[in-house]
């Protein structure tokens, strides 16, 4: 399902536009959650969709097919926020509560989603109906996430998605970002991440307690990167059980 009329920078003779997959409940006014899997910004990791796990823990799902392999920022922001803004432009269509809209992500789709998370409504478009709607998230959940561009980084996605442009891995170095106001968060990392540092998330919990932004963390001793749901992992695995708890401590489910 297309979320643009008619895609901004969109490469030509490239079939690489950016488009929803919903997996909906039958129910009404259901909460639901927009998922951004990773791949460093070149690509996109199936195992990283989740919308089995999340359907079962009551939430429609909309796993996002963002723009990687060759585009970097504006396109991708541009992708994330346009999702939510649809989503929630078409809450009756889909069944939704457009007052519990998520979004989910894990290593470079970690950063996307923390990106709509933070500059949410930053620089609202009067380009269509649907870009008059919010693109604020109302809770969001980071899976091992990139989360700086400049220290303790992912290079690979801190050079994609800036387009190695050091004003832009300034800006969205989510670290810098996070201010008061800001949405619940819930976020799961293991020390022995060789891909994306633990200290991403540890930067996010710093600055969500230094502006009193409700974060919960959870970091396990062993696992390597890219583990998505880790169920043949049970020490690990705990993370879906643990994030469903915080879905409903927030009265999100």
């Amino acid at each position: 399902m297309k979320i643009f009329e008619k895609t901004p920078f969109l490469k030509k003779n490239v079939d690489d536009d950016v488009f929803i997959t919903p997996h909906l409940l039958e129910s009404e006014n259901n909460p639901c959650i927009i998922v951004c899997p990773g791949g460093g910004y070149e690509g996109l990791a199936g195992h990283e969709e989740y919308f089995e796990l999340f359907n079962k823990m009551g939430l429609s799902v909309f796993v996002l097919h963002y723009r990687t392999h060759g585009y970097s920022y504006p396109c991708q922001y541009l992708d994330v926020t346009r999702a939510v803004r649809f989503v929630r432009y078409n809450a009756k269509k889909f069944n939704i509560n457009p007052d519990k809209i998520l979004i989910a992500g894990s290593s470079a789709g970690g950063h996307l989603a923390a990106t709509a998370w933070c500059f949410g409504d930053d620089g609202l478009d009067d380009g269509d109906e649907i870009d008059k709607v919010s693109s604020k998230v109302n809770g969001v959940i980071l899976c091992y996430p990139v989360i700086s561009l400049l220290e303790h980084t992912h290079q690979g996605s801190s050079d994609n998605f800036s387009g190695n442009d050091d004003k832009i891995r300034e800006k969205f170095s989510i670290q810098k970002c996070i201010k008061k106001g800001l949405s619940p968060v819930f976020l799961w990392h293991t020390t022995t991440d060789q891909a994306v540092d633990v200290e991403n998330s540890l930067m996010v919990v710093e600055a969500c307690h230094n502006s009193e932004v409700s974060a919960e963390l959870h970091v396990f001793p062993i696992g390597w990167h890219g583990m998505g749901e880790a169920k043949d992992y049970p020490h690990i695995n705990q993370w879906t059980t643990l994030c469903e708890n915080w879905l409903k401590l927030n009265k999100f489910i």
